[in-house]
Formats: C-alpha cells, structure tokens, sequence
C-alpha cells in the first residue's frame, strides 16, 4: 500500500496497488465528486461574492455576476449618464433610433422633436389626428 495526498483536502491515505496507475487520487466520494465538478469558482463583479459556474458559462459571458440583481445593478451605475455609448445623442446621430415619426396605440401620429417641450407630450409634436388624411 502507498501513501498518497487528496489532491482537493490534502489528506494523507492509503490507496491499493490498482489505485497507483490512476492520474489523480481523492480520499473520499466527496473529494472526488468536488474533483470532477466541471464548475468554476469565480468573485462576483459587483458585490465581490464567491460563487461556483460551470465553465462553458464562464467561457460564454465576459462579465461574472452571482445573481440577475448585480448584474441589473451593475449594469444601471455603469451604463448611466456620460458612461453609455448613446448619451446626449439625438435623433439619426442614435444607433436606437428608427424615425422621426411614431404612432400611438389610438392612431395619432407624432413628429419627434428633440427640442419640443410640452407637459403632456414629452418631445412629440401631434400632426395628425386618427380621422384626418395623411398630408400630401
């Protein structure tokens, strides 16, 4: 009989001569189960927890959350105000943008200003009602 190290607790034990031509050598069912864990053990990019991935997630996504909170909360400090690529872009100069025009759900149509300020309306500007033609 030799004597060995757990490659995951470092414990000291005896393994059989059939055990000897094996690559790697864990003392219990537990160590060995912790052994072929195809998980990762990373710290969370916001919060600084440790927590356990499996690896082609780790693989799969750049940033390393423990939860959807952190990665939401994360995500709002980071890309809020100056810090997001689309700050203070307006109109076609926003990769977001579609048109100049929107629909509402009743049928009316607006013309999106960026400088048009009313209380109710936001930077829409009402051209047409639902029963009106649309103008030539």
């Amino acid at each position: 009989m030799k004597i060995v190290k757990c490659e995951i607790c470092s414990k000291e034990f005896k393994i059989t001569p059939q055990r000897e031509k094996n690559k790697h050598h864990t003392c219990s069912r537990k160590c060995m189960g912790l052994f072929n864990q195809k998980e990762k053990r990373l710290t969370c990019d916001f919060c600084g927890k440790l927590f356990h991935r499996k690896e082609s997630h780790v693989k799969k996504h750049k940033n390393k959350y423990c939860s959807s909170e952190c990665r939401y909360k994360h995500k709002t400090t980071t890309f809020s105000g100056d810090n997001n690529h689309q700050f203070g872009l307006l109109g076609s100069l926003n990769k977001s943008h579609k048109s100049d025009f929107s629909i509402s759900k009743y049928g009316y149509l607006f013309l999106i200003v960026p400088n048009y300020r009313t209380k109710s309306k936001g930077n829409k500007h009402l051209l047409r009602r639902p029963s009106q033609k649309a103008p030539d």
